[in-house]
């Protein structure tokens, strides 16, 4: 009964840590592959990446700096459905953000791993394809979204 207990208390950690880091992170921690040095590790696997950033940021926090403190709330009340929405059309792609950076993200379709170079050929393509896909169904649900009364990104 302990060994079950340390089990659901692990599962437990690793479903609240799941909200805050990327798959391929998590991956590791569950195979325990992390190790305790301070250094950077290296990591070579293959992936499709997508690069996403919204459309009609800069101007409207421009615009919305303007205000003050009223425009940074206004801000994160127009952002925050827009993530939402981003973040679970690329969840249902099977993306995986490993990188917020303002209003941009950057995310993996991460291969399988196989020594077998025509598999892996074939997984990179169909990767590939789904990140494109994701890519188009973000630009249709997400040109200009309505986040706010009067706000479009």
């Amino acid at each position: 009964k302990i060994k079950e207990r340390k089990q659901a208390t692990k599962k437990s950690r690793l479903e609240a840590l799941s909200s805050y880091l990327p798959q391929i992170l998590l991956e590791d921690i569950v195979a325990m592959k992390i190790s305790s040095q301070d250094e950077p590790e290296r990591k070579d696997f293959l992936a499709a990446v997508m690069f996403a950033d919204i459309s009609g940021y800069t101007s409207l926090t421009e615009n919305l700096a303007k205000q003050g403190p009223k425009g940074a709330e206004e801000l994160t009340l127009c952002l925050e459905p827009y993530f939402t929405e981003m973040i679970n059309l690329i969840n249902d792609h099977g993306g995986d953000i490993v990188k917020f950076a303002g209003d941009a993200l950057i995310v993996l379709w991460k291969c399988d791993r196989t020594d077998d170079t025509a598999s892996a050929n074939l997984s990179l393509e169909e990767k590939t394809m789904a990140a494109v896909k994701c890519g188009h169904v973000l630009k249709e649900r997400l040109h200009n979204y309505e986040t706010a009364e009067g706000c479009y990104l």
